[in-house]
């Protein structure tokens, strides 16, 4: 039994919102947690180490502090964490993901980089993010997923090319392996422009989403 929602939030810039869920029976769902989130700071990142080693686990921005207005435009992995309470680790497991049990709390966010180490230089995309999350609709969410804020990447804040270290790369390796978690059973916003169907790894995303059960 395969359903899902989808909804359109339409802007006066380029950028369309979209966002799909699945859609279950109507019946009240628990959001399960297989562990207590656990919030990080620019003093101590421990936790968040050796993510390689730690199936399931990923990654989100704190929904509060992108709806306060302080963070202008997308953060780079590394410049996330050393903002105190924007980034925690939280852990998601197939069974649940697969019946969209997480999707009231947890939003995934599909769009297109600007440039190969750019992904939003003028802040558009954090502020279409920012207009969903404020909306009667977004309220409910508590955890974001971001590509270029939740996993280790390969360039700076500013645009310029720099190596994950050899524990970056295991942990960036494990999460895209296991990224289908994340598309499955969160709810999924789409920041769209004119280029984002052209791009492979976009279209990739939406093919994980829309064949999530619903329950």
């Amino acid at each position: 039994d395969v359903c899902f929602r989808t909804r359109w939030l339409f802007s006066s810039g380029p950028r369309a919102a979209h966002a799909s869920a699945p859609m279950g029976s109507g019946r009240s769902k628990p959001v399960p947690r297989a562990s207590s989130p656990d919030p990080s700071s620019g003093a101590d990142r421990g936790h968040l180490s050796s993510l390689a080693d730690q199936p399931g686990a990923f990654c989100f921005l704190s929904a509060d502090e992108l709806r306060s207005g302080r963070i202008e435009k997308m953060p780079v992995y590394k410049d996330a964490l050393t903002v105190p309470g924007l980034i925690s680790k939280h852990k998601l497991d197939l069974r649940s993901a697969c019946k969209g049990m997480y999707a009231k709390e947890y939003l995934a966010i599909s769009h297109r980089w600007e440039e190969s180490l750019v992904a939003d230089s003028t802040g558009e995309q954090m502020q279409r993010l920012c207009e969903f999350l404020r909306s009667d609709e977004g309220a409910r969410f508590q955890y974001v997923w971001v590509d270029f804020s939740c996993m280790p990447q390969h360039c700076t804040g500013d645009g310029k090319a720099c190596e994950r270290t050899p524990q970056e790369k295991k942990d960036f390796d494990r999460m895209l392996r296991e990224v289908n978690l994340v598309y499955l059973g969160c709810f999924v916003l789409i920041i769209m422009d004119r280029s984002y169907l052209s791009r492979f790894w976009t279209q990739v995303s939406r093919i994980h989403f829309p064949y999530r059960h619903g329950g």
